[in-house]
């Protein structure tokens, strides 16, 4: 057996190998730092915008057909990943979901449907089960942005009208789905608007101006974004401290609510290809975006906009993100976009007990070459077997085996590890394995884990495999 400089770094040269087991206890119940992913998800929506409450992880999006219509989906997934349920609708045509908002009232979701005379705007509600209980519709042209936003006095909307002249619309519902005011700011440049509540005011950003409006729709204040600042505002979000932006071409900014600049930072242009989105929390700000390696990007900073730890996971991008309950959830599109291949779902969060067994390469030098194509699928030529065994040495359970596919050279289609696809499609991993993703690998035990690899042709590949235990999650 070959090692490399890591002591959990791997070169597979043969057909089964006992990988040793390293133990990390990090108590979750009081550090605040480094998040480590949780879980990933596979979910049916090309997602726009995702909400967090007690119950659950709210999604909202569209699956589209490329040069065909959209059709808008609203997912529940648990607060472990599981599905709850999911909700897809057209209304007068091709129809996209944008904002979502959880309330004890419900779930709120808006976005815009089209028809031959063109886009109109609408909201929803939702019980907790997934039940329509209404939809409002806009007496506007909605292009874009369309965002939502809810606390005890009401449900608010913001968007971009489509005409002539765009402008920003920002709107007031009561909990029936009755208008109550409807503003049209028309100084305010028609960008993609954001909207959120704190302490009764409402806070509507566009462009480069952010501003303020009592419950009544009256306007207070406005805080315009420095002229030096690079690019639009992507996302905004408020606290009890101030305001953060995120702007398109990397850049995080916090004010106060007086105006004053309190921080900004720059994540280098050689490391985010794609937006910016933002969350935030106690314990510090979170920056969603895809890698210049085409991964969902999430990184962590201080309340000082310091960055602290940054966590590459799967092929897509984050195009939303929530902080809530110590844990941060991002939701974005894997593959390509506007594409039927549907999207992720990252939770990252403290790990009470972390247990890493090994990261290991693979190349198909390695494995036996079998040409069975029941198991990969009938448009497979080739594919690999790599049985590898995992002992347990040491004196605790171990618990929920999982294979990540984190790296792939010339990558093959599909990866099997178990009974499940760790890697398919280059889309993103789904990390269980066999029987043994909600059993137990008691002291001295092993099991044999079959690891499959899949290709449309007898290619060279390369790839790195993470095998891992993480238990007692909090």
């Amino acid at each position: 057996m070959c090692y490399r400089k890591s002591p959990t770094r791997n070169r597979l040269p043969a057909f089964l190998l006992a990988l040793s087991l390293s133990l990390l206890i990090v108590d979750g119940s009081v550090w605040a730092g480094p998040k480590e992913i949780l879980w990933i998800q596979s979910i049916n929506t090309d997602a726009s915008n995702i909400a967090v409450d007690s119950k659950g992880i709210y999604v909202s999006g569209r699956r589209c057909v490329r040069g065909l219509s959209c059709e808008a989906v609203i997912e529940r997934h648990f607060l472990n990943g599981k599905k709850g349920w999911e909700r897809r609708f057209r209304i007068l045509g091709s129809t996209e979901a944008f904002g979502v908002a959880v309330h004890h009232t419900g779930i709120y979701v808006a976005g815009r449907t089209w028809d031959s005379s063109g886009p109109t705007g609408f909201v929803r509600r939702y019980d907790a089960d997934g039940n329509l209980l209404w939809t409002f519709f806009t007496s506007l042209p909605i292009r874009e942005g369309w965002d939502v936003a809810v606390d005890d006095s009401g449900v608010y909307f913001s968007a971009a009208t489509w005409g002539i002249v765009d402008r920003v619309v920002v709107g007031k519902l009561d909990f029936s789905g009755s208008e109550v005011w409807l503003q049209v700011l028309s100084d305010v440049e028609a960008a993609i608007p954001s909207i959120a509540l704190h302490d009764g005011t409402i806070f509507v950003a566009s462009g480069v101006l952010v501003r303020r409006l009592d419950q009544y729709g009256n306007q207070l204040s406005d805080l315009v974004l420095p002229s030096d600042l690079l690019g639009g505002l992507d996302t905004m979000v408020v606290d009890d401290s101030g305001v953060y932006a995120s702007l398109r071409l990397g850049q995080i900014v916090k004010f106060g609510f007086d105006g004053t600049e309190l921080w900004r930072h720059q994540i280098a242009a050689d490391s985010v290809s794609q937006g910016g989105i933002l969350g935030v929390d106690d314990d510090g700000v979170y920056f969603g975006a895809r890698s210049k390696d085409g991964n969902v990007d999430v990184r962590g900073f201080d309340k000082q906009g310091n960055e602290l730890w940054r966590r590459e996971s799967v092929d897509g991008r984050a195009s939303a993100l929530a902080a809530w309950g110590g844990k941060v959830y991002a939701a974005g599109y894997s593959g390509a976009r506007l594409s039927s291949n549907g999207g992720v779902l990252v939770a990252l969060g403290p790990v009470k007990h972390y247990r890493r067994i090994g990261t290991y390469d693979f190349a198909n030098a390695d494995g036996a070459s079998v040409n069975d194509r029941k198991q990969c699928g009938p448009w497979q030529k080739a594919k690999f077997i790599f049985p590898v065994q995992i002992a347990n040495p040491d004196s605790q359970p171990l618990r929920g085996l999982q294979f990540l596919v984190r790296k792939l050279g010339h990558h093959p289609h599909a990866v099997l590890a178990g009974s499940e696809w760790a890697h398919r499609n280059s889309r993103f991993p789904v990390p269980l394995v066999g029987d043994y993703a909600d059993g137990v690998l008691s002291p001295g035990e092993s099991v044999e884990v079959p690891v499959v690899v899949c290709q449309r042709q007898d290619w060279k590949f390369e790839m790195t495999l993470d095998v891992f235990s993480m238990i007692a999650l909090k």
